[in-house]
């Protein structure tokens, strides 16, 4: 008998597919989460070749990783205002713009120096899609599937880094294929912006600055002209919360102080998405093979397979988010990924042993990134904040999340050598059971809720006094 999906998942799936304007949409801004893949993972292969061609020092091998994110921080600053001001649509197209530059500042390169250049520009355009696509698909998609549609940017991020892991596999033994990967990115960025001039703004951001007539006429298209009231009534009863808690003071400050709880909640888990490896093992895989002895050639082909893995696993965490929980997802997620930190440092701590020990070590934390932060941390960064504010939200966040990821960019060569390879893996383990602890009693669930019900929600669990301690 042919196996098939549970009920509740055929219907979330019936849901959008059954909504061609859902899904276009889904997929023209999931492309920018392709893209933000492909610029992330690149360098995974990249550094194969670079680091022979230029004799890069550990540090400059870190450098190149870490400035991509660093002009993600200032990304980040940037892209959450200019989100709010402007509208998601036009901020996509701003962020293209930015993605082409840095890859042909970085296809053209002579030096590190430039490398790093074009590096800082695309971080610039990654933040900026991150704070830009996400908050749109959040707010295009009906609550019921409102987890599923807005995955799908994680599900497209996997997918470019597979393309990128691929693309660095045939061009691998290739002179100056380095070229071509970072030049790969144009192509699709170009596809998006020409891509998104069939859709329109988004109608939360419409219906918040004063374009209602639009929004609504929005909303008919993706609802098939049925749930609109209840739509308009949700985001009513949200701008009402809204308006209590930050009409005597929209600054910054204000605004930080009063959901404090909510960003507490990400920056922790974002903290634990970075320092318990999950990242810093997917953008040096390819070292991580070299060291434990393959070749450049059996390294490209591992991170193809592992690019493929990584989109099976995560499309299957995206298809059980909206059962299961993201919190259940999290802590899953990352019990998997401190098992395969533990196996890398017994691995290094032992080196007799097979090769396919650094293999499945690897692929356990890629997976286990794949089923809990990947699909989560997006998820958390968008519902967890008010609609008129989440573009300052999120790019908060993702100034956050980019200062982690320089950080353990940075740090990871050097550390490798220097702490020596066991020792830096354990640590990553045991900062994973960290994150589980972190998760277990701080982290809530928030599918099906308002940002206000998720924050009160944080305080109750925390401070044991709801929504009285965000006042204090």
């Amino acid at each position: 008998m042919a196996a098939h999906a549970p009920r509740g998942i055929r219907s979330d799936l019936s849901q959008i597919t059954s909504n061609n304007f859902l899904c276009r949409a889904s997929f023209v801004v999931g492309l920018g989460g392709m893209i933000f893949g492909y610029d992330i993972g690149v360098i995974s292969g990249a550094l194969i070749q670079l680091h022979n061609l230029l004799d890069l020092s550990p540090f400059e091998e870190g450098a190149v990783v870490a400035t991509l994110s660093i002009g993600s921080c200032v990304g980040a600053i940037i892209g959450g205002p200019l989100c709010d001001r402007i509208g998601r649509w036009k901020t996509l197209h701003i962020h293209n713009v930015l993605f082409v530059l840095g890859a042909i500042i970085n296809s053209t390169s002579y030096s590190v120096t430039q490398i790093c250049i074009g590096q800082f520009i695309t971080g610039i355009a990654v933040s900026i899609a991150g704070i830009a696509d996400v908050p749109y698909l959040t707010e295009i998609a009906p609550a019921r599937v409102r987890g599923l549609v807005a995955s799908t940017f994680e599900m497209f991020i996997v997918v470019g880094i597979f393309v990128s892991f691929a693309i660095g596999y045939i061009l691998l033994d290739v002179p100056d294929g380095w070229r071509g990967m970072f030049a790969f990115s144009v192509m699709l960025a170009l596809l998006q912006s020409l891509s998104m001039i069939t859709l329109p703004e988004s109608p939360r951001w419409l219906y918040v600055n004063d374009q209602k007539p639009q929004a609504v006429n929005i909303w008919n298209l993706l609802l098939n002209g049925e749930g609109v009231d209840e739509e308009i009534a949700a985001i009513e009863e949200q701008l009402s919360q809204e308006t209590i808690h930050l009409a005597s003071s929209s600054d910054a400050p204000h605004f930080f102080v009063t959901w404090f709880p909510s960003f507490f909640v990400v920056f922790g888990v974002l903290f634990f998405s970075f320092f318990s490896g999950g990242i810093v093992v997917r953008n040096f895989a390819g070292r991580v093979f070299q060291e434990s002895g393959m070749d450049s050639s059996a390294s490209g082909r591992f991170l193809v397979l592992l690019g493929f893995f990584k989109i099976i696993v995560t499309g299957s965490s995206i298809l059980l988010v909206e059962r299961i929980g993201r919190k259940n997802l999290l802590l899953f997620g990352t019990l998997v990924i401190s098992f395969g930190q533990f196996l890398l440092g017994f691995g290094f701590l032992e080196h007799s042993v097979s090769v396919n020990v650094y293999v499945i070590g690897c692929t356990l934390v890629i997976t286990g990134y794949s089923i809990g932060f990947g699909p989560v941390v997006w998820l958390f960064q968008s519902e967890m904040f008010p609609t008129a504010y989440r573009g300052r939200a999120v790019g908060i966040c993702q100034f956050v999340s980019n200062i982690f990821n320089s950080i353990s960019a940075l740090l990871f060569i050097p550390a490798l050598h220097g702490l020596g390879e066991s020792t830096i893996f354990f640590l990553y383990g045991i900062l994973g059971l960290l994150g589980i602890v972190f998760v277990w009693f701080v982290v809530v669930e928030t599918r099906n809720k308002e940002p206000e019900q998720i924050r009160d929600s944080i305080n109750l669990r925390c401070c044991g006094n709801g929504r009285r301690a965000v006042m204090l």
